[in-house]
């Protein structure tokens, strides 16, 4: 039995009479692990369920996502000492006025090599706060969550980069085999 190429299964699909039937027949496909339509490109099933990906406007939500700075691998002579005051409101009070203070010897004497000394939590905050300070993003992540008749969903995520290009695409099958945006090395923008 000879496999049928993307052009027969895309036809396949456009032969049902609505974009829900469709996303009924590709959630029926994943969750039967059959499969039959996995191979099928991001941009051309998008387009069978209704997604336009010309149109950012057609997707259901977006993020705003930065790059994440680690201000511990940057040139500045006391990275965290400078900024420790983005802990404001984030930590104890009586942790921060320690850190205030620590900072500011720290500050006074100069000494390169020299910084406060933070947790791990502590040191995110500073570094997400520092990403995110100019209010601008970086990507902005789409995402379209299809509700199927059964109750079940289909998601499609990209990235738009600054350049307006479609990047870091993952259909409902990357989903399925667990592939989807990594987060590590982004903080949302608010």
């Amino acid at each position: 039995m000879a496999i049928p190429t993307e052009k027969k299964l895309i036809k396949e699909l456009e032969l049902l009479e609505s974009d829900q039937h469709r996303i009924d027949c590709i959630r029926n496909d994943i969750d039967s692990k059959v499969l039959r339509y996995e191979d099928i490109s991001f941009f051309k099933l998008s387009k069978l369920v209704g997604i336009d990906c010309d149109d950012p406007d057609s997707w259901g939500t977006r993020i705003y996502l930065a790059h994440k700075i680690d201000l511990g691998e940057s040139d500045f002579l006391h990275p965290f000492a400078m900024n420790v005051s983005e802990l404001e409101g984030f930590i104890p009070k009586t942790r921060f006025s320690e850190l205030i203070s620590d900072s500011s010897k720290i500050l006074r004497n100069g000494r390169p090599g020299t910084d406060i000394c933070l947790n791990h939590h502590e040191r995110n905050i500073i570094n997400e706060k520092y990403s995110t300070r100019d209010g601008f993003s970086d990507i902005v992540l789409l995402s379209s969550r299809l509700e199927s008749s059964c109750g079940n969903h289909l998601e499609f995520t990209a990235s738009i980069g600054d350049g307006g290009d479609i990047e870091d695409t993952f259909s409902p099958y990357d989903i399925h085999f667990g592939r989807s945006f990594n987060f590590d090395d982004w903080v949302v923008v608010e």
